[in-house]
């Protein structure tokens, strides 16, 4: 299964490939709004 998950920051994409598993492929796109320096990891 190859899952395109479109806009939500990778949260879901994580969820999204719990689901698909190991054979299964997640495709994230998203706009970044921010630097990523900015941003506390």
């Amino acid at each position: 299964m190859t899952v395109l998950e479109i806009g939500s920051g990778g949260y879901n994409a994580a969820l999204l490939a719990e689901i698909t598993g190991t054979a299964g492929n997640v495709v994230s796109v998203d706009i970044f709004s921010v630097k990523p320096s900015v941003l506390n990891f």
